[in-house]
């Protein structure tokens, strides 16, 4: 018997959206589309002028005694924030630890900096990620392995799939003798992803160019090759990062020091080498760029222009690429479409600062995330030993708009940064500082994950806090055989019968994913061709708000005897009307007699044991017969309903408490004929 129960029962607060001059900032990607809206409030803050502590707006640390630290992160489907890395300790509450060397991890943050979902995953050696990427209902982490469960060679590259609620799906290592890793990975709306990285040579493949050739593999979703391509001269050619275009190929970029084969003449020690493929894995265009010294492309994003800016590192003294400042520089550099050097800038202080990502703000611009240990020329201070670093600069030209260190007295950096659609940033990297923006930040030792939210300083006075939707997610399978089943998902705000949010689960991935604004009382409706339909009423708490809420559903295929109990059909005290928030439930009744029309039901009213027996049982036909009226002016033929009333002849529950009365106050639905 299909049983239908309720989050924790506490009703929503309405919410208060501020109608002042406050609005939202734009948030137009070039390559990407979120296709779910954000659910944003206007929350009006108290700022003085800027100062530095009011540039970091919240921040969470996650690490125990040993080493660990966050290397990249997405923007998923809902708006929060799917970050992976690497630990090493095994005292960390919710992440499991395999073995003693480094496990991957992702974790799900909301917009508050609230872990929703801690997963660890490993072998018996060192697992580390490099970048993740969601597509579908699903995610895809890279990196390297060297665990002897998975791993050919000394280092294989690793490559997993996890589901959108953080379930492995499947792991694979892919590699020879040598050392390999996968670097980055871009996804396509085919289902396709494409990885980089690098091959160690000795593979036995015809394709091999060097001693280490920059590697291109192509992936369906269960893991199969679709293609591979190496790139490459005859000594080191290492890819590190990589970019859709928009005409379906790909960019990446990474470092060599060969002067033959897939890379122009060596300039230096090392260049910063890019190579344009098509859509199919050919190459299209090759180019380096560098100095006397050593030159790494480190990060790529796309123009809107159909352009391409990147940043890396440089140690150059002279040549097309330098470090201006002394040491080691940042450059960042823009490319046309077709691999021509548009204009280049370098950013740094007299010491080391190296860059680590660069991603697109809504306005054009770029967001650079590096760690710097200068304190003068671009650097306007430093708080330890290494600081991170995040500056923002022209689309056009490359001028630097602004910047933040931030950081405490030992070594902080940052790996990754994104604007969000409120106008802010988030940034993530590791520190090992107890100090600085550090202070009041738990710290166990060795280096932590460090999660930051930054604010826009162009965006001071307009506050647009966003916000990350109430989240129901989870499973939909057939109750019998376990397999997941193709189900459309509705979530409806029961009072105004108005549906506010709709999605199917699928066999491949099983998983449906819907978001629920504030509103008084919605109810969660799951429905398929040949199943008995299910919903529950959605009441969430204050805690759950802004969250992920689990709700695995199993659907029973339909058989003749079957019951679906229903708790969401409600009426005047004493009477058969049906009040106005019944009609979603009902609705559900309708829309499962259309889908399956060769279903006859019984529809039974069924009330609590208090008040005499008589009355109660007319009541209950009452009500039966008021919604069979229902379901008949809905278009359902009259032939295919019966209705009855047991009163409390039929209770399921003891009258002890009001909880108790209330189940026994149901209407049931009964398959007579299938």
């Amino acid at each position: 018997m299909q049983r239908k129960g309720e989050f924790p029962a506490r009703p929503l607060r309405k919410s208060s959206v501020m109608t002042t001059k406050y609005s939202f900032r734009k948030a137009n990607y070039p390559f990407t589309m979120y296709k779910k809206p954000l659910v944003c409030l206007l929350t009006f803050v108290f700022y003085s002028r800027l100062m530095y502590a009011q540039d970091v707006l919240w921040q969470r640390t996650l690490g125990g005694s040993g080493e660990e630290h966050a290397q990249a992160f997405e923007i998923a489907q809902d708006g929060s924030y799917l970050i992976t890395g690497s630990f090493h300790s095994g005292n960390i509450p919710g992440l499991e630890k395999s073995h003693h060397d480094n496990d991957v991890f992702i974790t799900k943050v909301n917009s508050k900096g609230r872990f929703l979902w801690k997963k660890s995953f490993g072998g018996r050696g060192s697992d580390v990620p490099y970048a993740i990427k969601t597509f579908e209902k699903a995610m895809v982490c890279v990196g390297s392995t060297d665990s002897p469960e998975l791993a050919k060679g000394k280092k294989d590259a690793y490559i997993a799939f996890i589901d959108a609620v953080g379930n492995m799906r499947w792991n694979k290592a892919f590699g020879g003798p040598n050392n390999d890793e996968a670097r980055c990975v871009v996804s396509k709306k085919d289902g396709t992803f494409v990885v980089g990285g690098e091959c160690g040579g000795g593979r036995g493949n015809d394709g091999h160019r060097g001693n280490a050739d920059g590697w291109v593999i192509a992936f369906d979703r269960t893991g199969k090759i679709k293609w591979e391509t190496y790139l490459g001269g005859t000594l080191n050619d290492h890819i590190l990062c990589g970019v859709a275009g928009p005409d379906g190929g790909f960019v990446f970029a990474g470092y060599s020091n060969s002067s033959d084969g897939d890379v122009p003449a060596n300039k230096g020690a090392t260049d910063a080498w890019v190579v344009k493929l098509d859509a199919g894995g050919k190459l299209v265009w090759k180019q380096s760029f560098g100095g006397n010294l050593n030159d790494e492309a480190r990060s790529i994003a796309g123009s809107p222009d159909g352009g391409f800016v990147i940043a890396g590192v440089t140690n150059s003294t002279t040549g097309e690429i330098v470090a201006e400042h002394g040491a080691k520089d940042v450059f960042v550099m823009k490319i046309s479409g077709d691999g021509r050097l548009v204009w280049k800038k370098s950013f740094g202080g007299s010491a080391d600062d190296e860059a680590h990502a660069i991603s697109m703000a809504f306005d054009g611009n770029y967001l650079v995330s590096a760690h710097s240990k200068s304190k003068d020329k671009n650097l306007l201070e430093n708080r330890g030993m290494e600081d991170g670093w995040i500056f923002k600069v022209s689309g056009q030209d490359g001028k630097m708009l602004w910047q933040k260190v931030v950081g405490g007295e030992k070594h902080d950096y940052i790996y990754d940064i994104k604007e969000i659609p409120g106008g802010d940033y988030v940034a993530v990297g590791a520190s090992a500082s107890k100090g600085g923006n550090l202070a009041g930040q738990i710290h166990a030792g060795g280096s932590d994950v460090w999660i930051l939210g930054i604010q826009d300083p162009d965006n001071k006075d307009n506050r647009v806090i966003s916000l990350t939707p109430t989240t129901i997610i989870g499973y939909v399978k057939d109750a019998e055989t376990k397999k997941y089943i193709e189900v459309e998902v509705k979530l409806v705000e029961n009072y105004k019968n108005r549906k506010v949010s709709a999605d199917k689960s699928d066999t491949t991935y099983g998983i449906y994913n819907v978001f629920l604004p504030d509103t008084n009382l919605a109810s969660i409706g799951f429905s398929a061709q040949g199943y008995m339909f299910y919903s529950q009423d959605v009441r969430i708490t204050d805690e759950q708000r802004y969250s992920e809420i689990r709700l695995d559903v199993e659907l029973r295929p339909i058989k003749i005897g079957e019951i679906v109990q229903s708790f969401s059909i409600h009426f005047d005290i004493g009477k058969s009307t049906i009040r106005p928030e019944s009609k979603p439930e009902l609705d559900r009744v309708v829309d499962f007699l259309k889908q399956n029309p060769s279903v006859r039901m019984r529809i039974s009213g069924h009330t609590d044991g208090t008040g005499e027996p008589d009355t109660k049982k007319l009541l209950s036909q009452n009500r039966a017969t008021a919604v069979k009226s229902y379901i008949i002016n809905a278009g359902i033929n009259a032939s295919r309903l019966e209705s009855v009333g047991y009163g409390m002849e039929r209770r399921i529950a003891p009258d002890d408490t009001e909880e108790n009365r209330q189940k026994n106050r149901r209407v049931e639905f009964e398959i007579l004929a299938y």
